[in-house]
Order: C-alpha cells, then sequence, then structure tokens
C-alpha cells in the first residue's frame, strides 16, 4: 500500500485510515518499547484478535463473563506474564 497524499479520494485511504492500517499489522509494544506481539499478519482480519483469543481470556486469564470490549494494553501484558506462549 502506498502512502496517500494529503487529500484522500474513493480511492484511496486517508492519511488517517492508513496510519490506522499501518498501526494493525505493526508489532504491539509495551511502554518500554518490547514487543509483545508481532503483529498481524496480512489476510487474517478474518480472525482478528477479538475472535482468536476470546476464549483465553474469558477462561484462562479472565472470567467467562470478560468481554473483549475492554481489552487494553494491560490484558497484554498480562496475558504475556501468566502464559507468554499466547501473546
Amino acid at each position: 500500500m502506498l502512502r496517500p497524499q494529503e487529500v484522500s479520494t474513493d480511492d484511496c485511504p486517508s492519511p488517517i485510515q492508513f496510519e490506522t492500517v499501518l498501526r494493525i499489522y505493526s508489532p504491539l509494544r509495551d511502554q518500554d518499547g518490547r514487543m509483545i506481539f508481532s503483529g498481524m499478519q496480512p489476510g487474517s482480519e478474518v480472525k482478528a484478535a477479538q475472535e482468536l483469543y476470546r476464549e483465553c481470556f474469558q477462561n484462562v486469564i479472565y472470567t467467562p463473563d470478560w468481554n473483549t470490549i475492554y481489552f487494553t494494553i494491560h490484558d497484554a501484558l498480562l496475558a504475556d506474564l501468566q502464559i507468554p506462549s499466547v501473546i
């Protein structure tokens, strides 16, 4: 994907949309810059992290009523501490 110009068209993402896509595929890092997740692979959007890890967070890290809408970097760090192979 090419970085868009300042003015977007219907055929091209806006600069904000472009930056969002970059963040989705970029590594997730903690406050110290340590990589805790390598980033999504192109084509993996169909089974995004919300669904892939939901049951693990509900049944291993938290309780079954935990909801992915509350996911933050702190949840990723907790998972990395408790079960490093998950994240």
